[in-house]
């Protein structure tokens, strides 16, 4: 069957709201020693989709991200993040918000003690997306249909209707 029954055709989809990206930026300084042995031939990626209650919600889901990352990071056998970057994505229906994070680093593997940033890179951007959290206001629903009463569906159909 080409269409499914059970498809919800009066669901409202999410709207975007605000959307911030940040570029993958190295987040090492030149002057600090680290003995590379090996880098990841390209960027990882991991992508977290959370429903927000309050605006302060969205640093932390980036911040979860960065987390998850370098959890994969870990895993895949490498230890340190030369470069970082994100992509934020602010999504509403209704009352409801939704933050939709893109977190990316290119991984390597790095001799010694290896200390990570405190936070991801260039947070001040995201104050943006949490003043449109706070003055979210809902617009008010249009209806789509008119009623009628009885008595003026037969006076419309008495004008259209020969006499």
């Amino acid at each position: 069957m080409l269409f499914d029954k059970t498809l919800r055709r009066h669901e409202e989809p999410w709207e975007v709201v605000d959307i911030r990206d940040v570029s993958p930026v190295p987040v090492r300084d030149e002057g600090e020693e680290m003995d590379i042995i090996r880098v990841h031939n390209t960027n990882i990626t991991y992508k977290f989709i959370h429903d927000l209650q309050n605006a302060d919600e969205v640093r932390k889901a980036v911040q979860y991200a960065r987390a998850r990352l370098i959890q994969d990071a870990i895993r895949l056998d490498y230890n340190v993040l030369l470069s970082e970057g994100w992509h934020c994505t602010l999504l509403r229906k209704g009352r409801r918000h939704r933050v939709e994070v893109v977190y990316s680093g290119r991984p390597a593997r790095a001799l010694g003690k290896v200390f990570h940033l405190s936070q991801p890179p260039f947070m001040g951007v995201l104050d943006h997306c949490e003043y449109h959290f706070r003055n979210h206001r809902v617009p008010p629903r249009r209806k789509l249909f008119r009623s009628f009463s009885l008595a003026s569906m037969r006076r419309a159909q008495s004008c259209i209707s020969p006499a």
